[in-house]
């Protein structure tokens, strides 16, 4: 395998790797905000409740708390699987197109819900938009390893 590739697989396992923390980072810091009650405290502030608002969907003061651990728990799975399919992307290819293509769904309608919803709109400078950044560096890194991937798999056909 060039050189080049072993770079262009190398940055994007950082980059794999970089989204997968941050999943877990987010989404395990979501749960232990709802554990705690620390929206609860939150909303007491002008601030607070714009702080609550960047990442709480629906009512500001709660009720869907059961939602917000289910994404949690999927998010958190999705972030460890991030971290150990990194050591071989190549391998670990349909994953890492999944992880492409769901989020851009994800954050494709959280976007959308963000932009026609208007008591939503906080969102747009909040979850959104880390959402967005992550997902594009994401993609900017695993655009050439699909292309390697594709490239390698054209070659073993062929063979």
């Amino acid at each position: 395998m060039p050189t080049t590739h072993q770079i262009k697989i190398s940055r994007f396992s950082l980059a794999a790797k970089f989204m997968g923390i941050s999943f877990l980072l987010f989404f395990v810091g979501a749960v232990l905000l709802i554990f705690f009650n620390i929206p609860a405290i939150l909303l007491q502030f002008e601030w607070g409740k714009f702080l609550v608002r960047l990442v709480r969907w629906g009512e500001l003061h709660g009720g869907g708390e059961h939602y917000e651990l289910m994404i949690s728990a999927i998010y958190i799975v999705w972030g460890w699987f991030l971290l150990k399919a990194a050591n071989e992307p190549l391998k670990n290819y349909l994953f890492f197109e999944f992880t492409m293509f769901a989020n851009i769904a994800h954050f494709g309608a959280m976007l959308v819900m963000g932009l026609v919803m208007t008591h939503e709109s906080p969102h747009l400078i909040g979850d959104v938009l880390l959402g967005w950044v992550l997902l594009l560096i994401y993609i900017y890194f695993w655009l050439p390893v699909r292309k390697i991937y594709k490239s390698e798999s054209e070659l073993n056909r062929s063979i």
